[in-house]
């Protein structure tokens, strides 16, 4: 599209043309194709699956989660299960789910799965044996941290302040004529 506009240039006539694109003046076939590709994508994303693993109704869901927060995720043993992203994550949360729904309860999901892999398996060790040190170490450190800043703030506090000197003395009259001698020396 073009429009010819006369300008004060002294009498020279030039065209202005305007930038419309051909792909902003009507969709073409490539974008309409793009769309709905997307939202295939989009569609079979929200398809009630997450993970390979099947959504069950929001009461069985819950009690999943909990149960899944509980777990540590055995093939590396670095993550939950309910965060983990893993075959055998996968399969532990459809388990978890499989039993729920035939009315096992959350703890005996749990001890089902300790007593196949050991207390490692759980999130949160139990608070027995040598395990109780987890539990208690932690605010024993924080106490000793707190009674430790207190005794030297304390002690901080109770030194002596240094005490700035008052006037200074009088200086001797021969030290004084000899740096005003030096400092006469360095001025050029």
């Amino acid at each position: 599209m073009q429009s010819a506009r006369a300008a004060d240039t002294g009498g020279v006539r030039f065209t202005v043309r305007h930038a419309s694109p051909r792909f902003l003046r009507r969709p073409t076939r490539s974008a309409a194709l793009t769309i709905v590709v997307a939202g295939l994508i989009g569609i079979v994303a929200g398809s009630g699956r997450a993970g390979g693993v099947e959504q069950p109704d929001p009461g069985v869901a819950l009690a999943a989660r909990r149960v899944e927060s509980q777990l540590i995720a055995p093939c590396c043993f670095s993550q939950t299960v309910d965060n983990h992203s893993s075959p055998l994550a996968d399969e532990i949360k459809r388990d978890v789910i499989r039993r729920l729904r035939a009315g096992e309860s959350e703890a005996a999901i749990l001890a089902a799965y300790r007593g196949r892999y050991g207390d490692r398996i759980l999130a949160a060790p139990p608070a027995s044996g040598f395990n109780v040190l987890a539990y208690v170490m932690p605010p024993l450190f924080f106490a000793a941290g707190v009674a430790t800043a207190a005794w030297w703030l304390r002690r901080r506090l109770r030194q002596p302040r240094a005490h700035m000197p008052g006037p200074a003395a009088a200086v001797d009259p021969r030290l004084q004529a000899r740096f005003d001698t030096e400092l006469a020396c360095l001025d050029p």
